[in-house]
């Protein structure tokens, strides 16, 4: 929930978070989606405040905003601006 209705993420083998939509990636840093298109910011950020409780998780894979192998490091890092 927070970008729009219907938005899901899958996780892949345990290791490959698809996010679609949920989120941006820039500089393996994690950002809400942009903000044109999100139609609830604080939902988009609690949505990305579940994902990071998946444990094992080692690749994020953005819809249009990048791609991280430093999944830990950058839920980590979304977590301690919160």
């Amino acid at each position: 929930p927070g970008h729009t209705p219907g938005a899901v993420s899958y996780l892949l083998d345990g290791v490959y978070l698809f996010t679609g939509d949920a989120l941006a990636l820039e500089n393996d840093k994690i950002e809400t989606f942009n903000e044109t298109f999100v139609m609830d910011e604080e939902k988009a950020r609690e949505s990305i405040l579940r994902l990071a409780t998946l444990k094992g998780v080692k690749m994020i894979l953005t819809a249009h905003y990048g791609v991280t192998e430093r999944a830990d490091e950058a839920f980590s890092e979304f977590i301690s601006r919160q």
